[in-house]
């Protein structure tokens, strides 16, 4: 049997009867052998041949914008069993497709809207003898590809198009064993470099598919309106590269994505009721490196059968709480990117003392050296100091000092614990001037520290007004408390 330029619009009833589709164009032709048999119960026969579609153009009824369109589709060869039904296809060769995505003021795609109620997924009861519809296909050839999608969802409308999409998928079947491979490539935005590769498992199972998403050059002005909601601002400027990596069993989807962002700028401010309530450009900062680069991975999973389970919104989400994260525990943050082992993040934001000195306490030069390295690679981030002295023990340190004239005199026990109790019921006192010059002493001694033994620019640090109740750290030193901000 061989027929040439069928009008697939002739097929549309069929289709309209578990989907909500027009078929708008296309052709179909055949070029093969039919052998059937004569028993009515079940049909028993095969195909084998050529298939070819041309011009196929498919939208939703009752709307005028293409949801799905290519150039042409061929299958050679074929080889089709009626029953038990079984499809063998050598190669499809697929050219020129277009899909246009489209997610509405609700956030509901188009493609979510394709089949009737009760059609999508429905499949008639069989026995464990009767293994199905199987299907395998050898290999896929992509030639110039391209995905619209616009999201309406959010304000200003977002879009995107994924072109030049060319490249192969080999080895697909629902029968296992069987070991597919996908490589395909192309372009985002007329700019940036995609690149998609894995391995797939058997489909309709629950075999594992591996598969990495790489996009460089990505224009983040693009992802302004995104930024605009999750994050309250305007992307001014920047460049985002993407390295995603995923692994699917059957329905379950978990994976890393690797987020390069380099010179990303906010801009205007944008009201949002999803933006993150914290300080943004301090959380950026922090996240930025010496070169303006900023690098996190970002771990996420979820159902891919779950309809409100969407993944570049799971990703956004998660940087969200990552800069979220990075503004609400600074130092916790600035720990874990410049790798200062040894140091959590209450020990990072504040330094000790020893009682009555400016000499720092055991351990603590290390704090502030690892400090600076942080700083000197953020030179957008601002520390201030606040030096600080904690009224009862330096007190006491500074009468046994003057006690003692600095340690050159010797003091009984007797006579410190008299002077000791006096001190403390306020019958003996210390020159006014004594506690608020130690506490400043304190800022300036760290200051000079980060300045002149580190050489953290004079511009990046601050003073803060000193604290005359500072606390103490669990060995009895006297803590100094820092404050991070951005320029």
């Amino acid at each position: 049997m061989s027929g040439s330029e069928i009008a697939l619009t002739a097929f549309e009833p069929y289709l309209q009867e578990g989907a909500h589709l027009s078929i708008a164009g296309g052709t179909l032709g055949l070029d093969g052998n039919l052998d059937l048999d004569g028993q009515q119960e079940p049909l028993t026969g095969t195909f084998s041949g050529t298939a070819e579609v041309a011009g196929l153009a498919v939208q939703l009824r009752d709307q005028d914008n293409r949801l799905l369109s290519w150039q042409t589709l061929r299958l050679a060869p074929i080889e089709y069993n009626v029953a038990p039904a079984r499809l063998e296809i050598g190669t499809v060769t697929l050219i020129g497709p277009r899909v246009n995505v489209v997610s509405n003021a609700s956030g509901v795609h188009n493609l979510a809207q394709v089949f009737r109620s009760g059609s999508e997924g429905a499949s008639e009861e069989r026995s464990d003898d009767d293994p199905g519809f199987i299907f395998r296909i050898e290999q896929l050839m992509l030639e110039q590809g391209e995905i619209a999608y616009t999201d309406r969802s959010i304000e200003p409308v977002f879009t995107t198009r994924f072109d030049q999409l060319s490249g192969s998928v080999t080895g697909l079947s629902n029968i296992p064993p069987q070991q597919g491979k996908v490589k395909i490539r192309g372009r985002v935005g007329e700019v940036a470099k995609l690149d998609f590769s894995g391995d797939l498992g058997t489909l309709g199972t629950d075999d594992v598919s591996q598969m990495e998403l790489v996009m460089t050059e990505l224009s983040l002005p693009e992802l302004g309106p995104y930024f605009g909601r999750y994050i309250g601002y305007e992307v001014d400027s920047g460049k985002l590269n993407l390295d995603l990596k995923y692994e699917v069993t059957g329905t379950r989807l978990d994976g890393t994505n690797l987020v390069v962002m380099d010179r990303l700028e906010l801009g205007e401010p944008v009201a949002s009721a999803d933006a993150v309530d914290a300080p943004v450009s301090l959380g950026l900062a922090l996240l930025r490196d010496r070169d303006g680069v900023i690098e996190v991975n970002l771990p996420i999973s979820g159902d891919l059968s779950d309809p409100q389970f969407n993944i570049g919104r799971v990703v956004m989400r998660a940087f969200v709480n990552v800069l979220a994260k990075a503004a609400s525990s600074p130092f916790g943050m600035l720990g874990s990117i410049a790798d200062l082992a040894g140091f959590n993040s209450n020990e990072l934001g504040q330094v000790s003392f020893k009682p009555g000195s400016t000499e720092l306490a055991e351990g603590e030069p290390a704090k502030l050296s690892a400090l600076s390295s942080a700083l000197l690679d953020r030179p957008n981030l601002l520390l201030s100091v606040r030096g600080g002295v904690a009224p009862e023990a330096d007190g006491l340190a500074l009468l046994r000092k003057e006690l003692t004239a600095g340690g050159s005199k010797s003091l009984s026990e007797g006579d410190w614990q008299a002077a000791r109790q006096a001190y403390l019921a306020g019958e003996r006192t210390l020159p006014p001037e004594a506690l608020n010059n130690l506490a400043s002493a304190r800022g300036r001694a760290v200051r000079t520290v980060l300045l002149d033994t580190h050489e953290v620019p004079a511009d990046q640090l601050f003073m803060l007004d000193p604290s005359r109740q500072a606390s103490l750290d669990e060995n009895g030193a006297v803590t100094v408390q820092f404050s991070l901000d951005v320029r």
